[in-house]
């Protein structure tokens, strides 16, 4: 019995220091994101106050990440931290590109993805985005560092589903 009790007291402990690791403001969320220590990683820019800039590498390519804060109320239970890449860009969508398209939004529906994918217009483009979603209240700098692993394997993956018309 006291083998558990010590073990619920450090489990407790973890949690707390654990929760005091995460990052309580943007300054501190942005310097995860500037500072991250990995050898595949590379900060490129900062796009605005809560968006960001990086590239991660990953057998041999370069997957290039967006990272925004949103909305940045400050409320860790409502912020969220996308981050996201272009999988493609379409000038027009075609007959033979819905078919593509159809493929990538059904995966919205599947309990195994990890992001999602979304179609947006702007300046006469559309584009394909592949996103990955995080709490703010889960950000951490290990989270972070796995998400854009996970994030550039999947990346890979569809690039080459695209790539050869495997859909």
């Amino acid at each position: 019995m006291r083998i558990i009790s010590v073990f619920c007291l450090l489990t407790l402990l973890v949690l707390v220091l654990a929760n005091k690791a995460l990052p309580s403001s943007l300054s501190e969320i942005e310097n995860i994101i500037t500072k991250l220590d990995d050898k595949d990683y590379k900060f490129v820019s900062k796009i605005s106050d809560k968006a960001w800039k990086v590239k991660y590498n990953l057998s041999d390519s370069e997957y290039e990440f967006f990272v925004e804060v949103w909305p940045n109320s400050g409320d860790f239970e409502t912020d969220l931290i996308y981050i996201f890449t272009f999988l493609k860009e379409y000038r027009e969508i075609t007959q033979s590109d819905l078919k593509e398209l159809s493929f990538f939004l059904k995966a919205n529906t599947s309990s195994v993805e990890r992001g999602f994918f979304s179609l947006f217009k702007t300046s006469g483009k559309w584009y394909l985005v592949y996103n990955i979603t995080l709490r703010r209240s889960n950000f951490s700098s290990y989270i972070y560092q796995t998400t854009l692993l996970i994030g550039s394997l999947f990346t890979k993956v569809y690039k080459d589903i695209i790539k050869e018309r495997k859909y």
